[in-house]
């Protein structure tokens, strides 16, 4: 009976500590209903805390990887190399004279890109050595840096970074700073461009034009930019082999698409500027000796009249735009007047060679003979070098008749024409 007993009191104990255990689950139901809340508000924490510096480059790395990933295969190979081999160049073994070798070669290289652009403009001289070492390292350190402020900001505001750390009801606010972004960096690259087109010529470009031509530039390099990733794209899609072949053609293509397009703007920035007399230009080269004499005597007349009246130096800027003559013909007569020291060249506050000039002499000692002369040593070639070609008769009138020529020029200075004018 006592067994039965305890057999009992356990079989109504059971049932008592079922409710016990079916509590439990309660309990964790209702820990379970608490957690979500606390899982929102730490979302909605993380959304609306303030990225730190290191995640905004990590991120800006990572979006760079991501749009690196979106070029070919091919492609990719050729940016891993490049960085590879920049990550295990050692600059320190270069030394002072490895490094100052290879400074020396880009001004060289940058010199170049001078001179055609200086012929585009009608200029014969370029900067002298030191001034291309201190302006072109300046333009080596600016330059970059807008293209990397730029490739930065547009980088760093993508889709993905903003998406992050901006809380998802600011759908708007990221539309505007993504557009922001990218409007700016547009403005640093054109900034970039319309900066080399004002600085890089040996004259004055002005603002207006050299902007301009940076917008016009900078359009046309998205282009071509576009066009060669969609080609590489392509490109991909074609047997391997092939496809790898025809890298090195596309990206000979783009940077000759590239030097194109810089030429192009250097181009529009001096049609813009000398747009009065653009018609006139393409035939500067050909204008006769004749032509080009009667421009140095006018310019001249006019440099004398100038300072005899006390009016200080001759602008050459401000004496293109009041006559309107062909920039390249004035530039390169102005040029042979100052080889042949009928013209002195006034350097401007900072030192620097200005486009203002004064007369290589007085104007009560400046004959008009001299200008003949300066043209004739500028060509080389005397034509009187050739008489003795001729016969002795024709030799004879020829000679008398220049000699008679150069006598009337000597007998008569700058000074008379200027006071006969004045008397007028």
């Amino acid at each position: 009976t006592g067994q039965e007993q305890v057999q009992t009191e356990t079989q109504e104990a059971e049932p008592q500590a079922a409710p016990a255990t079916d509590e439990q689950p309660d309990d964790a139901s209702v820990e379970g209903d608490t957690a979500p809340p606390d899982s929102a508000e730490a979302t909605e924490e993380e959304a609306t805390a303030v990225p730190s510096v290191n995640e905004i480059l990590d991120q800006a790395i990572a979006t760079q990887s991501g749009l690196a990933s979106s070029l070919p295969e091919s492609v990719q190979k050729i940016l891993v190399s490049i960085f590879s081999y920049v990550q295990k160049t050692n600059f320190a073994a270069m030394g002072i004279v490895g490094s100052l070798m290879v400074l020396i070669s880009v001004i060289f290289s940058i010199s170049k890109l001078e001179v055609t652009l200086n012929s585009i403009w009608g200029i014969s001289k370029g900067r002298p050595f030191l001034r291309q070492f201190g302006e072109y390292l300046l333009l080596l350190i600016l330059i970059p840096i807008l293209f990397l402020i730029a490739f930065g900001a547009s980088s760093l505001m993508s889709p993905e970074f903003l998406l992050r750390y901006i809380p998802w009801q600011s759908t708007y606010l990221a539309t505007v700073l993504l557009l922001l972004a990218r409007a700016v960096s547009s403005l640093f690259v054109v900034g970039a461009f319309g900066f080399f087109y004002i600085y890089m010529p040996n004259t004055k470009v002005r603002l207006m034009p050299g902007m301009v031509a940076g917008l016009f530039a900078s359009l046309l390099w998205a282009a071509a930019q576009w066009a060669y990733i969609s080609l590489q794209i392509g490109l991909a899609k074609y047997n391997a082999i092939y496809g790898t072949f025809a890298i090195v053609p596309f990206f000979l293509g783009w940077m000759y698409a590239n030097w194109s397009i810089i030429l192009l703007g250097a181009e529009v920035s001096f049609a813009l500027q000398n747009n009065r007399t653009l018609s006139l230009e393409k035939n500067a080269d050909s204008a006769s000796f004749g032509a080009r004499i009667e421009v140095a005597t006018l310019v001249l007349y006019e440099v004398c009249r100038q300072y005899q009246t006390g009016g200080g130096p001759w602008s050459f800027q401000a004496f293109a735009r009041r006559t309107d003559l062909p920039v390249r013909v004035l530039r390169k007569v102005v040029d042979i007047l100052e080889n042949g020291k009928l013209l002195v060249r006034v350097s401007d506050q900072d030192g620097n060679r200005a486009e203002d000039f004064l007369p290589g002499c007085p104007p009560d000692a400046f004959t008009l003979d001299k200008i003949e002369e300066a043209f004739r040593q500028q060509y080389g070639l005397d034509a009187r070098t050739f008489l003795n070609l001729l016969p002795s008769r024709l030799a004879a009138l020829t000679s008398d008749a220049y000699n008679n020529f150069q006598k009337n020029l000597a007998s008569l200075t700058f000074k008379d024409i200027i006071d006969e004018e004045n008397e007028k």
